[in-house]
């Protein structure tokens, strides 16, 4: 990178003095030109000589390690709008971002890039906690912003992110609820009023693990024997519904047990390949919101105070699996997760209640290593 500091009040004279001109004494003196990594010419005006041979130092040290100092000098915004244009996710993710990049925007896109400071935005941070935001939408927020400075760098307007070792308290960890079997019972007795379909759709979330977007669009094709092919997933953005491709682009089966099969079966007689598996009253897809209100009445109905919600239902899937004697595994792969120690973080307690039971199973090869 080429570079100069020109006075600004001076021009060579015939005999290679510089004389005055007529800028002499109005403005600041010197100027540091440049020719920056897009081959513009660029200049920044100071008062001291010294102070603009080290800002240009400083600039090419700068652009010779790839950073560019006039998009440093750039406002926020336009490095948000080409990060949340590069997103490739579903709509559902890309809804969840435009959330959180409302108070990312307020609060940094007049900001210039280079000028955001880690101690600013610990500052933001701790505005977002007194104003009363969750922990959990805290650390959502953080990590957009995060990933937008991280945009930043990566295309050289600044050397750092400020988003890196930032203190956030930690998300409290609350231990799922799963749904006593005998509350289900008598809120599937009166889903079955409603529709016998109510109720077998509500046995299949509690005792397969499946999520509701996986199984509102499943089609009668989807039954193989005990099995249901499980994905695409829906997705409810805006009251709009979004298919998308599994979560994280995983399909995954799911085993029926013999009873709720029965009632699968009887349900689908007659029924054409390509027919939804579970049909709203209406027919076409269930809406999580008309499902809600379906629940809802049903659970106020068999009298079951607080009403579960449905991923509660998920939650006793696994319960019920781990009470069973499923090791974690086959626990993951029932309920989706993505790795066994994700499903550990979240139903590893469950387990705890069951090492006296191993302890006593295992007495009896101490026995025989004892001779006893």
């Amino acid at each position: 990178m080429s570079g100069h500091v020109q006075d600004l009040w001076t021009t060579p004279g015939p005999d290679g003095k510089r004389l005055r001109n007529a800028r002499w004494g109005h403005g600041r003196r010197w100027c540091a030109r440049w020719t920056d990594l897009t081959g513009h010419e660029r200049r920044k005006s100071f008062t001291l000589k010294s102070t603009a041979e080290e800002w240009l130092a400083r600039v090419q040290v700068d652009e010779a390690d790839g950073l560019s100092v006039t998009a440093g000098r750039a406002p926020l915004a336009g490095y948000i709008d080409r990060w949340y244009a590069s997103r490739t996710c579903n709509e559902n993710t890309l809804a969840w971002y435009r959330g959180t990049l409302i108070r990312v925007r307020a609060r940094w896109e007049h900001s210039p890039v280079a000028k955001v400071t880690k101690s600013a935005v610990q500052e933001w941070v701790g505005e977002l906690r007194s104003g009363g935001m969750s922990e959990s939408r805290v650390h959502a927020h953080l990590g957009t912003f995060k990933s937008v400075m991280q945009f930043a760098v990566d295309d050289g307007a600044r050397r750092n992110n400020p988003c890196k070792g930032i203190s956030v308290p930690p998300i409290p960890r609350h231990r799922p609820r799963d749904i006593p079997t005998s509350d289900l019972a008598r809120i599937v007795v009166e889903l079955d009023k409603q529709r016998p379909e109510n109720g077998t759709l509500a046995l299949v979330l509690t005792f397969t693990g499946a999520r509701w977007g996986e199984l509102v669009d499943l089609r009668v094709s989807a039954l193989d024997g005990r099995r249901l092919h499980l994905g695409p997933s829906i997705s409810t953005v805006a009251g709009r519904q979004i298919p998308g491709d599994g979560k994280a682009h995983r399909h995954r089966d799911v085993v029926l047990p013999p009873t709720i099969l029965s009632r699968i079966t009887a349900l689908t007689e007659g029924r054409e390949p390509d027919d939804l598996l579970f049909p709203a009253r209406r027919g076409g897809r269930w809406h999580h919101s008309a499902w809600r209100r379906c629940w809802q009445r049903a659970c106020e109905q068999a009298k079951v105070k607080p009403v579960p919600t449905t991923h509660q239902m998920r939650h006793t899937a696994a319960t019920l699996a781990i009470a069973a004697g499923a090791d974690i595994k086959v626990v993951q792969e029932m309920v989706g997760h993505a790795t066994a120690t994700l499903t550990l973080d979240v139903y590893g307690h469950l387990r705890a209640g069951r090492l006296e039971a191993v302890a006593d199973a295992m007495d009896a090869d101490a026995t025989a290593v004892l001779g006893l």
